[in-house]
């Protein structure tokens, strides 16, 4: 199980060199509700790991606007919209703005030259009233 483990963990540093991550991800924290901005740069389509799978963000151009396929993300595997997936918009062309987060957008975002860590945590129940 040791070796498994110590496999797979070699596995995810040679990944992360690959692409050049050779750092741990910037780390953001949320409360369920919030709006998050977090920055990954200038590219056309950004890629987030959560416990629902992979799932891509394509920037809307004029050519692949008009075939609506862009600004939502998208499970790569089925090609089908993610639902329940925070609401995604760019501003000022680098930064993506998450509206609403859950439990579901926690998970780690990247594009070709950064990545990160977003944790979202649940907001605590209020106390029972007596």
């Amino acid at each position: 199980m040791r070796s498994a483990v110590l496999s797979l963990t070699i596995a995810v540093i040679f990944v992360a060199v690959e692409y050049g991550h050779t750092s741990s991800p910037m780390q953001y924290l949320a409360m369920e509700g919030d709006t998050v901005e977090i920055w990954l740069g200038k590219f056309p389509v950004y890629t987030r790991q959560v416990n629902a799978g992979r799932q891509t963000f394509r920037i809307c151009t004029a050519k692949n606007k008009k075939n609506k396929k862009c600004g939502f993300w998208l499970n790569p595997k089925t090609k089908k919209k993610v639902k329940n997936a925070a609401i995604t918009k760019m501003k000022n062309g680098e930064f993506l703005v998450l509206k609403n987060v859950t439990i579901r957008d926690d998970g780690v975002y990247t594009s070709k030259t950064a990545y990160l860590q977003l944790a979202v945590m649940q907001k605590p129940k209020p106390p029972p009233i007596n």
